[in-house]
């Protein structure tokens, strides 16, 4: 059995084409547009743990926890959708243009926390314990 001519094969114009053209992905990083929704920020100072966001996030990418006084932020699973920010009554939630780091080493992939830092006791009482004068 001959081989015929390779020219004839249906993909040897395809591949010689390519092989003399520009590649199809781009190299250079662009900016972001002017209505691009990057990822989601957090001013947690302005957070009151209400769980507003999280109640009302369709993809249930956001968990409060009063108690614990935290914020977790599933990056990967939220869509940008906006409405997290809009119900937030402090507006401690905000759309970025800039997008999400990608992370290489696989750490983190699921969850940013947010934690408030709880008052320290005073250096005197290690415990906490002491009622406070003044």
């Amino acid at each position: 059995m001959t081989m015929g001519n390779p020219l004839r094969l249906p993909m040897a114009l395809t591949a010689l084409k390519n092989l003399f053209s520009r590649p199809a992905t781009r190299v250079e990083i662009r900016p972001p547009f002017a209505e691009a929704r990057g990822q989601l920020a957090l001013d947690l100072s302005a957070c009151v743990f209400c769980g507003a966001c999280a109640r009302r996030c369709p993809s249930t990418a956001i968990e409060v926890s009063r108690d614990e006084k935290r914020v977790a932020i599933a990056h990967l699973k939220c869509v940008l959708c906006g409405v997290c920010v809009d119900v937030c009554p402090k507006h401690s939630l905000s759309l970025e243009p800039e997008p999400l780091a990608v992370q290489l080493d696989g750490k983190n992939r699921h969850r940013v926390e947010h934690v408030k830092p709880s008052p320290s006791p005073p250096k005197d009482d290690p415990t906490g314990t002491l009622p406070k004068v003044g």
